[in-house]
């Protein structure tokens, strides 16, 4: 096996939270303990409910995983018009769950709008809308908007593409990079949309909520082109204070949708939908006012040493290795060699390189570049960065923190799960690395070889 991706269930029941040691003049290292990265079901670190521990954590018991329930299933319609919506002017227009169970649809020329598409397709494409509302359930591929001007819109898909849209605010839950083209004053926010039934219709679509990287906006245009704002993504603070939470209305036969409201998406400070705290409205939700935004304090700094021994780790055996905060300030930084070893990285860096570690336990704070792991055999790991890269590696296990998707090569047996690290400071480290905590493809494993390779 090449790798494997840790259920949460089997993850430890407290994170691997470091004490930082005095430094030999009594410097001490106070403060909260911190770790700004969430779990994949949303839950943030409790220092409280963490037990201080400057070793790596026992595995958890196996918890049940619960799938969602399966989709409503209807008799398909076979009139080809059903599956589009053309030219309508002040109306409001529903396709229920079950109405198209996976098939593709079209929205075209439409008027002052609203529409709810309230079940997973295969590929939706909205052209030439304008002062419209439209909220789209999962779409396991692409929604493609075209010369759409000044609407409302909330979509969960796969890959979202807009091109000749202008004025338009977009709540999105997006699995790749969304992308625009000659665009201009679009809004971009997370997903806030919700209904009965949401959850099954995002496992029939094949989208995970938890992998949602709807602010890598991705612009074909350069910013002096198109003479206007391209795109902005809201600050939280600008969420508006409800979900968009949509009442299904009953069908002409009677037929109702109940159930519990559903949204699997988290917020991007972590917060779950709560169907008793939103209120329930067929209509896109006023904009909150805005709150003020916190930053981390500054990291620790210190005088660097000018010794280059002092950022490498070489040949120790059985050795506690500490570089505390203000230590290496976003230098680069070398283990090699190491067997049965503790060694904890606890400042920030520019890129870590660990070659033919034995036995060790590894924990890496936030690296702004690379961490390349080469011939290591029967690791825990702990790392926090940029890009992740494993070669040659054997017997690992990996709590990671990762801004792109991790790469492994000619490496077996290698375990990956959210990263679980804390201590003090940690905060202010990501941000002076340019890590967005947010933003973690952790489980996005790229394994570069074919799963019969490596025997």
């Amino acid at each position: 096996v090449h790798f494997t991706v840790m259920e949460q269930g089997d993850y430890p029941e407290k994170y691997w939270q470091v004490d930082i040691p005095n430094d030999e003049d009594g410097t001490s290292y106070t403060g909260s303990i911190e770790n700004p990265v969430l779990l994949p079901d949303g839950r943030a670190f409790n220092a409280a409910s963490s037990a201080s521990s400057t070793s790596a954590p026992a595995p958890a018991q196996k918890k049940e995983v619960v799938k969602a329930a399966t989709p409503v299933k209807k008799e398909q319609s076979t009139d080809p018009a059903f599956y589009v919506l053309d030219g309508s002017i002040g109306d409001t227009l529903y396709r229920k769950p079950g109405d198209l169970n996976g098939k593709d649809f079209r929205i075209e020329n439409c008027i002052d709008c609203e529409i709810y598409i309230l079940d997973h397709t295969s590929q939706i494409q909205i052209d030439d809308c304008t002062d419209c509302k439209i909220f789209l359930g999962p779409v396991a591929g692409s929604a493609f908007f075209r010369d759409c001007k000044n609407c409302t819109i909330e979509v969960a898909c796969k890959q979202f593409r807009s091109r000749d849209c202008e004025e338009c605010t977009i709540g999105i839950y997006c699995n790749t990079k969304p992308i625009i083209e000659t665009s201009t004053n679009m809004t971009f926010r997370c997903w806030m949309g919700a209904y009965v039934g949401l959850e099954a219709q995002f496992d029939a679509a094949k989208l995970d909520p938890k992998v949602n990287t709807w602010s890598l906006i991705h612009d074909f245009n350069k910013k002096e082109d198109l003479g206007a704002v391209h795109f902005t993504v809201m600050e939280q603070g600008d969420y508006p204070e409800k979900y968009w939470q949509v009442d299904i209305p009953n069908d002409e036969d009677g037929t109702s949708y109940t159930g519990s409201i559903e949204n699997p998406v988290l917020l991007p400070d972590g917060r779950a939908f709560n169907a008793a705290s939103s209120a329930s409205s067929t209509s896109a939700p006023a904009p909150a006012q805005k709150k003020e935004v916190v930053k981390a304090a500054t990291p620790v700094k210190k005088e660097q040493s000018t010794d280059p021994a002092f950022y490498v780790l070489d040949g120790s055996i059985g050795d506690t290795l500490y570089r505390k905060p203000g230590d290496l300030n976003g230098k680069d930084f070398r283990i090699e060699n190491c067997i049965d070893c503790e060694i904890y990285i606890l400042d920030h860096t520019s890129q870590i390189q660990i070659d033919d570690c034995t036995d060790c336990k590894i924990f890496l704070g936030p690296v702004a570049g690379s961490a390349f792991f080469r011939d290591c055999k029967n690791c825990t790991i702990e790392v926090a960065c940029k890009q992740f890269r494993s070669r040659d590696c054997e017997e690992c296990t990996i709590g990671i923190y990762c801004n792109t998707k991790p790469i492994i090569e000619t490496s077996t047996n290698m375990t990956f799960r959210c990263w679980m690290g804390a201590y003090v400071g940690l905060e202010a480290q990501f941000d002076a690395a340019k890590l967005d905590p947010k933003v973690n493809t952790w489980s996005l494993i790229h394994d570069f070889n074919k799963k019969e390779d490596l025997g």
